[in-house]
């Protein structure tokens, strides 16, 4: 509710269409999620963007995504 008075409701907006598209959790969760994506989308191509500041984090996230 505290987001409420901080954004428009385009930018609302915006967050809830960019969400739709997320996959977030476990590497067996991410790839159900990512399967899901493509199967509604029939999408060939993901491009995968993760907003993660440590660097090591960032770069873990990206191994275990490609790991799927």
């Amino acid at each position: 509710a505290q987001m409420e008075a901080l954004w428009s409701p385009q930018e609302k907006a915006g967050v809830q269409r960019m969400l739709l598209a997320a996959a977030v959790g476990s590497p067996q969760s991410v790839r159900a999620q990512l399967g899901a994506i493509v199967e509604q989308t029939a999408a060939d191509e993901l491009i995968v963007a993760g907003a993660i500041h440590d660097h090591a984090a960032r770069l873990r996230s990206y191994e275990l995504l490609a790991s799927l």
